[in-house]
């Protein structure tokens, strides 16, 4: 498809979720070309949403083809009772750029940790008998000193930087892994985050791929402490456990409808 139409019906598109009102569902993915927050909530097997769930990622859709994701983080939903998107985003910045000085502080001390006893062992093995074989032992002890003190260093002088932009792609399927919904329709969303690497500071590139299907709070919106979200459930996750369902969601004034699956939006867009 040309240029101009996909541009003609993106155009519709901004008309059409503008019209609709925030009253009216939300049309997915149609929605993730306008400027709007979502989340990842944690709220177990209950089937209402509580101020004590937890919101581990905040996603900021710029309405031209890209997220912007703050991952890895530990919000109550209550916190974000009462704050517009704008609010809810200042939280998932500071919180991950808090991380970021966490992850940081915690290197350091285990890499102290090591150092001093890399010491501790050089003082212990100088006094024994035979000096080849200390001199060998030391000098090993030494390069394992030489190598940690360099690591230290590139934790030490690391320095926070906001996560990039990544862009955004959907698609549809089905699902059949639950028997009693058998082959309903999924939206399919990728797209890549950044995370801090477990043993260093440098920010590696993950690629996400969300599974979302209509789940609790895909047609009414679920309220905590004067705030109202809307979903659709996450499922094929590795690390779920039994019970811990959650739900991408998205903020919306109280009379939303939920969320509306447009599978033709592919077809529509010459994608």
């Amino acid at each position: 498809m040309k240029t101009w139409i996909k541009l003609a019906l993106l155009s519709v598109v901004a008309v059409m979720l503008a019209a609709c009102g925030k009253k009216e569902k939300i049309p997915l993915p149609y929605a993730f070309q306008s400027d709007r927050i979502w989340m990842d909530v944690h709220h177990g097997e209950r089937g209402e949403l509580d101020p004590h769930n937890t919101v581990t990622a905040v996603y900021h859709f710029d309405g031209k083809g890209n997220v912007l994701a703050y991952t890895g983080l530990d919000l109550d939903l209550g916190d974000l009772g009462g704050k517009n998107e704008k609010q809810i985003l200042e939280l998932a910045q500071k919180q991950f750029e808090r991380n970021f000085y966490r992850h940081k502080q915690q290197l350091r001390e285990k890499l102290e940790v090591q150092l001093e006893a890399l010491r501790k062992e050089g003082i212990k093995v100088s006094w024994e008998g035979n000096p080849k074989e200390v001199r060998e032992k030391l000098k090993k002890i030494d390069e394992k000193i030489k190598d940690l003190r360099e690591q230290f260093n590139a934790v030490d002088f690391a320095e926070y930087e906001s996560p990039k932009p990544s862009p955004v792609s959907y698609s549809f399927g089905k699902y059949d892994e639950d028997k009693y919904r058998k082959d309903r329709t999924q939206l399919i969303v990728r797209f890549e985050v950044q995370e801090l690497a477990k043993e260093s500071m440098e920010y590696l590139n993950v690629r996400v791929q969300k599974n979302l299907r209509e789940g609790f709070f895909a047609s009414n919106a679920g309220e905590v402490k004067g705030s109202y979200y809307v979903g659709l459930s996450e499922a094929g996750l590795e690390e779920d456990e039994p019970g811990d369902y959650h739900d991408f969601m998205t903020p919306v004034e109280k009379e939303s409808k939920g969320i509306k699956l447009i599978n033709n939006y592919e077809r529509m867009l010459g994608l």
